[in-house]
């Protein structure tokens, strides 16, 4: 889309993926801005959907934020947010000066509990100026007493078809924010009210806030468990006490939560009881009858007796410490939040299918690689990925949570060593499909040193699958070294018993974001394990010559029945024969891949120049040719209309592979439709028609790559190479 948009980018248009906004400095040239904009869309005959467009908006919400005249105007809640620091802070410090209006964004959910406590351990914000520099400018930073206070008015509900929470957030300018969530998990009432606590405090946190005061109607909450019963600043307590009797009020404070500062405090408990025990075990010498000696020894069982009362006291603190540790680690365990694996925020958009797949997770991307998530991991702080649940038929009943080693779900399986986590929104068994939630677990696998997967783990739509195509599963077993082991959790006793993994490397984008080298090395990769699996020769197609020394050009015809084949085959096969023959060396094999095993199509692709068949998916098979082969496609009538994107994968893979994709013939003539053809009700008839032939075009059409794949494989054997393995790193 920034390609097609490049002339307008950044003046008249944004882009984000597939959103885009088309904004005008005066509204005057807003109906130009949106003339060159739809003149780009029919250039490239893309189409918007009607009921996602706006037209005439002076503010409205893109990609989370509020857009206006003014500008994003939420800026001010990233500049204060504390993901970010340093520069971006102090920025924040000097724009503060001038008023800037924001919208703050809306709560992320997560690891709640697990998250507060890690995140939410630090002191009281104390009145300091603090001086620093940047641009060569003194900026002096005041902070009050406090924090200012965020007002959370929380409720539950509980009723026979689930639960849910209701919040309403006040920021301390005054900004209201309303929120509502869905339970996933059944609950009593109390549970919905300290759920509602929770979800309200990580949105406070999430836009900035610190202090909170949460109000609710709950008895059992205004008494507040012992772990929220302190205060975030230094107020009267009777002032305090009587303000919460009237309004069941309770103010949060962080210092109730964990902090990484105990593990310090414990550990240096433990070094010192360890210094005191060694100087008791010293001191258990028997005095000598030397007056020095009984100077000393007196010394020394006073000492002892000094020694003997610390270590009782600091054992007693050290058992306390222990057990605070174990019941937050229990914390810990329970605060484990399960997410639906089909995000089911996504219903209404099953197009954009990546955005289901555990979409509340951030991927690691760097330029021109592939796209993926790893746990544990930075972005994870750490934690394990777990699943739960073993649905094959709805994913929303499949879930996915974050847990850190020590404190994994209660019940919990610890799966060793290395799993794949593949997602696919189509499927297994067809092979281009198959192969394309395969390629970035390839590029990743060549990328880190050739590290083998243990397992894997196969979801569609958030449904788990047991199996791969035989195709596809054959071409891991070359690729991986041995056939890849598929999970299904038999021997998990309970589908709800939760699954976690020691190492986990999860796809849910396919190919995106690789650059076309990278994949071409990871389709060299892979051609090259095949040939080695199947013992066919690496050398490559110069290796073949004629008795004269003539490099061999071999043409396949790769066949169909049925759909997409051709109405007279016998024709169109004598076509590409006469002209073959009137090469000094040129070969034609006809052949069709559902009748051929994995090794016979690999063997067959290795002998292979110009690969001629219908569209459909044997094509993919041409990654398994040497690079620069050439690729002639066909299709029935109607499906340059009506057939959508997916009509121009094999344009994709032969770029993708290193091939030359020579072009696509599509039939004018064909069945009839009682449609106008560019009636999608067309495609179903369409779909299912048979190819034609012109014998002039088909003739010229052979000529013209026969002759350029002559020239080539000439050029070619005069620097013949040859290879002896595959490079993995």
């Amino acid at each position: 889309m920034t390609r097609l948009f490049e002339l307008q980018l950044g003046r008249t248009i944004e882009i984000y993926v597939d959103d885009m906004v088309v904004k005008s400095k005066m509204i005057s040239a807003h109906v130009k801005d949106l003339a060159d904009t739809f003149q780009v869309l029919r250039k490239f005959k893309l189409r918007l959907k009607a009921s996602k467009c706006s037209f005439g908006v002076s503010s409205g919400k893109f990609l989370g934020y509020m857009v206006t005249h003014r500008g994003i105007e939420s800026l001010k809640s990233v500049l204060h947010s504390t993901e970010y620091s340093r520069r971006v802070a102090k920025w924040g410090t000097i724009l503060r000066a001038y008023n800037i209006k924001y919208m703050p964004r809306t709560s992320i959910k997560g690891q709640v509990l697990a998250d507060l406590m890690a995140e939410f351990a630090e002191p009281l914000l104390e009145e300091a100026v603090k001086e620093s520099r940047m641009d060569e400018k003194s900026v002096g930073v005041i902070t009050g007493i406090g924090p200012p206070t965020w007002v959370v008015y929380v409720d539950g509900a509980v009723n026979q078809k689930g639960s849910g929470i209701g919040l309403v957030l006040v920021s301390p300018e005054g900004i209201v924010f309303e929120k509502s969530l869905r339970l996933a998990f059944l609950a009593t009432n109390n549970e919905t009210e300290y759920k509602a606590v929770l979800v309200g405090m990580n949105m406070v946190h999430r836009m900035g806030g610190k202090g909170v005061h949460v109000r609710s109607d709950s008895q059992d909450m205004s008494k507040a468990p012992p772990e929220m019963d302190r205060t975030t600043s230094p107020i009267s307590s009777k002032a305090h006490h009587h303000h919460l009797k009237h309004h069941h009020h309770r103010t949060l404070s962080p210092f109730s939560f964990y902090s990484p500062k105990l593990s310090i405090y414990i550990l240096a408990t433990c070094v010192i009881l360890l210094i005191l025990f060694h100087i008791q075990y010293s001191l258990q010498t028997p005095p000598s009858n030397s007056p020095l000696s009984t100077s000393s020894w007196s010394l020394r069982h006073q000492w002892q007796r000094v020694i003997n009362t610390t270590t009782t006291t600091l054992a007693s603190s050290s058992t306390n410490c222990t057990n605070e540790l174990i019941s937050l680690a229990d914390k810990l365990r329970h605060s484990v939040t399960f997410l639906p694996l089909k995000d089911l925020r996504y219903t209404q958009t099953a197009l954009q299918g990546h955005t289901w797949f555990m979409s509340s997770m951030y991927d690691t991307h760097e330029e021109y690689e592939v796209q993926y998530q790893q746990f544990p991991s930075e972005n994870s702080h750490g934690r394990l990925l777990c699943l739960k649940g073993r649905d094959k038929h709805d994913g929303s009943w499949n879930s996915y949570a974050l847990a850190w080693p020590e404190t994994l779900p209660f019940n919990a399986t610890l799966m060793k060593g290395l799993t794949f986590v593949s997602y696919n929104h189509y499927n297994y068994d067809n092979i281009w499909h198959g192969l394309s939630a395969m390629v970035p677990f390839v590029a990743w696998h060549k990328k880190n040193k050739c590290e083998m997967p243990n397992r894997w783990v196969l979801y569609h739509w958030g449904e788990l699958r047991l199996n791969m195509g035989l195709w596809l599963k054959t071409l891991m077993e070359a690729t991986f070294n041995g056939p890849p082991y598929i999970e299904g959790f038999e021997g998990v006793l309970g589908d709800d018993e939760p699954v976690c993994f020691e190492k986990a490397v999860v796809m849910r984008h396919n190919e995106g974001g690789m650059s076309r080298e990278r994949r071409m090395e990871v389709y060299d990769l892979m051609r090259c394990k095949a040939r080695m699996y199947c013992n066919v020769s690496l050398e490559g197609r110069v290796a073949e010559v004629n008795d004269k020394g003539v490099p061999v050009i071999g043409i396949t015809m790769f066949m169909r029945t049925g759909p997409r084949s051709f109405r007279n085959q016998t024709e169109v096969i004598g076509i590409f024969e006469r002209e073959c023959a009137k090469m000094d060396s040129c070969r034609v094999m006809v052949a069709y891949s559902n009748n051929l095993s994995f090794c016979e199509q690999v063997k067959l692709m290795s002998m292979t120049d110009i690969l001629v068949s219908p569209h459909g998916a044997q094509l993919t098979n041409m990654f398994l040719m040497d690079r620069n082969s050439s690729v002639m496609e066909f299709f029935p009538k109607g499906w340059l209309k009506l057939a959508g994107v997916g009509q121009y994968v094999y344009h994709w893979i032969a770029s993708w592979s290193g091939m030359r994709h020579q072009g696509a013939w599509r039939d004018p003539n064909g069945d009839k439709c009682p449609y106008p053809e560019d009636d999608r009700r067309c495609m179903s008839i369409f779909k299912s028609g048979k190819i034609g032939h012109n014998e002039t075009y088909f003739g010229e059409w052979a000529r013209n790559v026969l002759a350029e794949v002559k020239t080539k494989k000439m050029e070619e054997a005069s620097k013949k190479t040859s290879s002896t393995g595959c490079a993995c790193s």
